[in-house]
């Protein structure tokens, strides 16, 4: 009776262990943005983050960022999909007309955050590492990785999206802020007309 008790128990036990493990690692596939259409990083479109404070005024923001209308971006020490398009933020949005207002590092610990920040050379950027992951669950309400933020200039979020690809932001941007416009080429100058000598 006692040997069938204690296994009932440790079946239940074990039960509640593998129903916990799964939802943790539903939960990590959430915030790596690995969602079922995409597979994993790559050329998959954006998604939506429906808990993003859009329409909400952004307050609380660091000093060191810029001001809007812009985007702020949202990286995870502990996100895969965040650890592979970290490295090439800098030069993207060095060239790509929008304006960075700037990246929140999510970390559970300082030390974590600025070793992304020196690993993934986003140190040039207006970056703040966000122990926690307070402020973009306070200022903006998400709690998933990687992500974009766009804020007008009203200062308020109009929407927020998880994204796999910076050639998906860039569509989504063109969404939010407009087309960017072609570059305007100089037409080739004319040729002085001399006149003739007789």
């Amino acid at each position: 009776m006692i040997v069938t008790t204690l296994i009932v128990v440790l079946l239940v036990l074990l039960t509640v262990a593998v129903v916990v493990l799964f939802a943790m690692m539903g939960e990590l596939a959430n915030r790596t943005a690995d969602h079922a259409d995409t597979g994993s990083v790559g050329e998959g479109p954006v998604h939506p983050l429906e808990e993003t404070r859009s329409g909400e005024l952004v307050a609380g923001l660091p000093a060191t960022f810029n001001k809007g209308p812009g985007v702020v971006v949202i990286f995870s020490t502990s996100c895969r999909a965040c650890g592979v398009l970290a490295p090439a933020a800098t030069e993207f949005f060095t060239d790509y007309p929008v304006n960075l207002i700037g990246v929140l590092v999510t970390t559970a610990g300082d030390a974590n955050g600025a070793d992304f920040v020196a690993r993934h050379r986003l140190d040039a950027l207006p970056v703040v590492v966000d122990v926690e992951g307070n402020m973009a669950t306070s200022v903006f309400g998400i709690a998933s990785s990687p992500a974009a933020v766009a804020v007008g200039a009203d200062g308020v979020i109009i929407g927020g999206v998880a994204f796999t690809s910076y050639s998906s932001l860039t569509r989504w941007f063109d969404e939010v802020f407009g087309p960017v416009p072609e570059p305007v080429l100089d037409p080739e100058p004319m040729p002085l007309l001399q006149g003739r000598k007789a």
